[in-house]
């Protein structure tokens, strides 16, 4: 009993690891590319109910037979990462069933191939059959991308890039039945998922030697593209319309063309599991390179509005827009501002945004005035509110005829400050406006100025020039 029970033990695990030959591994079949499996070449032998030709060959359409009675059959085909590779991914997946034992699919690059059959009865019970194939012929796949890419133009970096990412989105459509997830997809068929898209981009721009590497979320998949030695985010799927199957629907757009990660990955399916390269810079986007930010206006016009006041830090509260494009917009437009700085007459402005506030569609702006100039400062405001300017290093202010207060601590800590116009219109000045400042402070004003007492309490150097009329 114990010998044949030990022969039993030794069957048992002979039996599991032909099982685990064909097993597949922990594959997602909604977003396979991002988990290859590797497999063991097995001869056809492995599946004698699938019949497959003895030839088959590029561009040929090929069928695939099961003999199997079942209510419901379900094709998946793999294709080897790289030539001559175990390691396969998805190339196609039949999710929904079909009532007819035959598929028929047409290859565009020889390899070895890998073919699964599942059928499931009526109960819902499912039996699995595969079988490893070799497919010859010319690389029709590698040639299409050849003949595209020596189409492009003859510019920059940023020329081709868009060049090839407006081919994919004017030459194919997204698959809403969720079939096709290789580049030959989108680029033979003209139709497949994100993962078709984001391959055949990273295929194109391979062959036109822009350095590119896709990233993958739980649910999706996308591109960084190196443009002119800096890093940008590009998803090709979301610029093309979802569910409208046809390959030029006029509704294309190049709004997640060359994004940061900073607004990318705060959008919905965009947090990645892959690693991914640092994408920060905002010149080579498309809405920037274009001008074409229909919302920078408006935040532009709000700043200037609260600028007006000389407040150190203000919040805006913008337009609450339930739709994504306008939440990158209103991000892109913070950080043109940010990267560039603001420039009310020569004073620049900083702008921070908070990483979480584009999930609230960029509500809340925090912005101050910079500290690091060195520039003539001109203002034109009612009142210089508390602190305004302080720590600002312009070397020279001119005041105009509007101003009639200076609150305390308004251009205090201004270690660069020679001089300061002050029109006769200011009838106030707070102690300590100029606290912190060079003693030697010129203060040049009109007769009737607060700030010729302002200037003898406080030791600071005056000069009375002639009142204007």
């Amino acid at each position: 009993m114990a010998k044949w029970g030990s022969i039993g033990v030794i069957m048992a695990l002979l039996c599991m690891g032909c099982c685990c030959a064909f097993a597949e591994g922990p594959i997602d079949p909604y977003f396979a590319s991002s988990q290859p499996v590797a497999l063991p070449f097995r001869s056809r032998s492995a599946a004698k109910e699938i019949h497959i030709p003895a030839s088959i060959d590029t561009g040929v359409p090929v069928s695939f037979t099961i003999d199997a009675e079942a209510f419901k059959y379900y094709f998946s085909l793999l294709s080897p990462v790289e030539p001559g590779s175990n390691t396969y991914q998805y190339i196609y997946i039949d999710h929904y069933g079909s009532s007819n034992p035959s598929f028929e699919y047409v290859f565009y690059y020889p390899g070895n191939y890998w073919i699964r059959v599942t059928t499931e009865d009526e109960k819902g019970k499912k039996e699995e059959k595969s079988a490893y194939f070799v497919v010859q012929g010319e690389n029709l796949l590698t040639k299409k991308i050849n003949e595209i890419v020596s189409a492009c133009p003859n510019g920059g970096e940023y020329d081709k890039v868009l060049f090839l990412h407006d081919y994919l989105i004017h030459h194919s459509y997204y698959d809403s039945n969720l079939t096709r997830y290789y580049a030959d997809g989108v680029l033979m068929d003209g139709y497949g998922v994100c993962d078709s898209y984001s391959k055949a981009f990273d295929l194109l721009l391979s062959a036109a030697g822009i350095q590119s590497r896709r990233i993958t979320s739980s649910t999706h998949s996308w591109n960084a593209v190196e443009i002119e030695g800096e890093w940008y985010n590009i998803d090709v799927t979301w610029d093309d319309p979802i569910y409208l199957p046809v390959p030029i629907s006029g509704k294309e757009c190049h709004h997640y063309f060359g994004l940061p990660n900073r607004l990318l990955f705060q959008l919905d399916h965009h947090h990645p599991v892959s690693s991914y390269p640092d994408c920060q810079s905002i010149t080579y986007n498309y809405a920037i390179q274009k001008n074409q930010l229909p919302w920078h206006s408006a935040l532009v016009s709000s700043i200037l509005e609260k600028m007006n006041g000389y407040e150190s830090t203000f919040t805006l509260e913008l337009e609450r827009i339930y739709r994504i494009e306008p939440a990158v917009s209103y991000g892109l437009s913070a950080m043109l501002l940010e990267k560039n700085g603001m420039v009310y007459r020569t004073h620049p402005l900083e702008l921070i945004i908070g990483d979480d506030h584009l999930a609230d569609y960029l509500l809340d702006f925090e912005i101050h005035y910079a500290k690091n100039t060195d520039e003539i400062l001109s203002i034109s405001a009612a009142e210089i509110r508390k602190e305004a300017f302080s720590g600002c290093g312009a070397a020279r202010v001119m005041l105009d005829e509007k101003c009639t207060k200076i609150k305390r601590l308004a251009f205090a800590h201004m270690p660069n400050l020679k001089e300061i116009y002050i029109p006769k219109s200011v009838l106030s000045i707070e102690r300590k406006a100029f606290a912190g400042c060079d003693p030697d402070l010129l203060i040049i004003t009109e007769e009737e100025s607060a700030a010729v007492d302002y200037a003898k309490q406080n030791g600071f150097c005056l000069e009375i020039t002639p009142s204007k009329q």
